[in-house]
């Protein structure tokens, strides 16, 4: 399935919430996240399209009240309006927008719109059938060092886990899809440790960095089973990725409180 035809919809969305985020107003959910009217009518406006362009396809949306997955449907979409609300809301640059594709519930393709992430913002849009283009030429990644440098971690991080080993520094987005982006965008970038997440927040990115030749998996080094995700549950435990060397300082260095 191509998602070039979505990307022109997903740029258009970035647009608007990069003109809106000055005036953005905070809301929280019932679970204390925010959210803003800018979520909500990213949300409706990429739903619909999908749903034009991809009839039958499970769409699982982070500010839909509730998802109806089809274990018959071959495709799932998992979409993120708008990732890092609590960054954007703030006037930040860490948020991006999120589009994944799923076949038989294994990550294929993804879009990532961060219009602020970078000089002229950031576009990595990665197809089903292996190419993976950023900011629309062929992309391609070059590691200055398998070295740890530095590694991406959630702004909660330090609440349970104790890193005053790790001999690197400790990068901090916003977003969970452009932490786990920042590994194949950013050549000091080597590792990302992701917080219970859900399935909008990583199949996208996942997708990206899979085709790229990296692995999302669990800090216990289980495999995500999205079959496990499509209900919006989060995921079981902390996940990690990157470089072998920098997800194993991370397993070590980061000691559970």
């Amino acid at each position: 399935m191509e998602l070039l035809p979505l990307v022109k919809h997903i740029k258009n969305a970035g647009s608007f919430a990069l003109d809106a985020q000055g005036s953005a107003v905070r809301t929280f959910k019932t679970d204390g996240s925010v959210v803003t009217a800018v979520d909500i009518a990213i949300n409706k406006a990429l739903t619909d399209v999908i749903q034009e362009y991809y009839p039958g396809t499970n769409i699982i949306a982070e500010e839909a009240s509730t998802s109806s997955y089809n274990p018959e449907c071959e495709y799932t979409f998992a979409l993120d309006p708008l990732d890092g609300t609590d960054t954007y809301s703030m006037g930040m640059p860490g948020w991006c927008i999120a589009l994944g594709l799923l076949k038989n519930l294994e990550p294929v393709g993804g879009i990532v719109y961060a219009p602020s992430w970078g000089p002229g913002g950031c576009l990595l849009v990665a197809e089903e059938d292996g190419s993976v283009t950023l900011n629309s030429r062929p992309f391609k990644i070059e590691k200055e060092t398998a070295y740890p440098m530095q590694v991406m971690a959630p702004s909660t991080a330090h609440r349970y886990f104790d890193y005053s080993s790790f001999y690197g520094k400790v990068r901090n987005s916003g977003s969970s899809i452009i932490s786990m982006s920042a590994i194949v965008l950013h050549s000091q970038i080597s590792g990302a440790l992701i917080n219970n997440s859900f399935i909008w927040d990583i199949a996208a990115s996942h997708a990206v960095i899979r085709k790229l030749g990296f692995e999302l998996e669990y800090l216990n080094g289980k495999k995500i089973e999205y079959k496990e995700l499509v209900d919006r549950s989060p995921l079981r435990d902390y996940a990690v990725c990157g470089t072998s060397e920098a997800v194993a300082a991370i397993r070590k260095s980061f000691a559970r409180k």
